[in-house]
């Protein structure tokens, strides 16, 4: 039999929440300048292409910042229960990363 504390480790899945939320907003980033470059080379102004990823990134924003707090909660718990390692450190450091790189200010900004 495992002990409480090995069966349910809150460090551990607040660095994945942090992990998929900053892959969530590496990818609508990636997103966005791949469809502004495309479009700056054709020199056509905003097509629909770019109207559906305006409409796409803040619903993606939305879940990573969901994503980035469920961490930030996780890695709470994880400190609360005194858990204390590079796990927690990591998780801590990564959802807030993730809750605050938002990409709207930066899409809004380049339009």
């Amino acid at each position: 039999m495992t002990p409480a504390s090995l069966s349910y480790r809150p460090a551990v899945r607040g660095l994945v929440f942090a992990l998929v939320a900053l892959g969530l907003r590496a990818v609508t980033m990636g997103i966005f300048v791949l469809i502004a470059m495309r479009e700056a080379r054709s020199g056509s102004g905003l097509s629909s292409t770019l109207d559906v990823t305006l409409y796409v990134v803040p619903a993606m924003n939305l879940v990573a910042t969901f994503m980035a707090l469920a961490g930030f909660g996780y890695s709470a718990i994880a400190a609360h229960r005194k858990e204390w390692g590079v796990t927690l450190v990591l998780a801590f450091v990564f959802s807030v990363l993730a809750a605050v790189g938002d990409v709207d200010t930066f899409v809004y900004g380049a339009i």
